[in-house]
């Protein structure tokens, strides 16, 4: 296996990120404030060359981290799993 890079990346460490990134918890629906820059963008790409979804996750208050797919609103998350999958994301690239 191997990432965008062409580098070759650990089976394991790949399915751990990517375990995590499909099970961040969404905590609450209710809109919440948020500006800047995400702090972390993930891309799915589809190999039915159907249009990539986006989702990226931004600062706000309280530990907290809003999720925007594809440029909506989606939900408030815990900033903690949002810290983990970047750090499980450098594993992967090692």
């Amino acid at each position: 296996m191997t990432n965008a890079a062409g580098k070759e990346i650990e089976y394991e460490n790949y399915r751990t990120f990517y375990q995590s990134l499909i099970s961040v918890a969404v905590l609450s629906t209710e809109k919440m404030e948020f500006t800047g820059e995400p702090v972390f963008r993930v891309e799915y790409g589809y190999f039915d060359g159907s249009d990539p979804n986006v989702i990226e996750f931004y600062p706000a208050e309280n530990d907290r981290c809003v999720a925007v797919l594809n440029g909506e609103f989606n939900g408030v998350v815990r900033k903690a799993e949002v810290e983990k999958l970047a750090s499980q994301l450098a594993e992967v690239h090692g």
